[in-house]
């Protein structure tokens, strides 16, 4: 972006070239600053999705623990049902139920 004379508005004891130069060196930092967001917003892009393929990977890894508890809990319920029917078929025979 290139600062014109008439750009800067009018002060008291300025030439019109300092004023353009004054105006132009507000342009350069404002283009440092507008450079350095751009590149603090790469970083935070970057970050974002590096934290989206982390979070991708720790639901697919607990998905797996689910699946497995699932069977562990199958297997469990049965151990018990079994354990239960079979406790209940000694006391029935026991109190000549049977």
């Amino acid at each position: 972006m290139n600062a014109l004379a008439y750009d800067v508005p009018a002060t008291p004891g300025l030439t019109s070239e300092v004023a353009a130069a004054a105006a132009r060196s507000q342009y350069v930092d404002l283009e440092v600053r507008v450079s350095r967001l751009e590149t603090g917003m790469d970083y935070i892009r970057d970050d974002i999705r590096n934290l989206r393929l982390e979070l991708r990977d720790t639901r697919n890894e607990l998905r797996g623990e689910i699946r497995e508890l699932r069977v562990d809990f199958r297997f469990l319920l049965g151990s018990f049902i079994t354990f239960g029917l079979g406790l209940a078929g000694m006391m029935a025979k026991g109190f000549h139920w049977i």
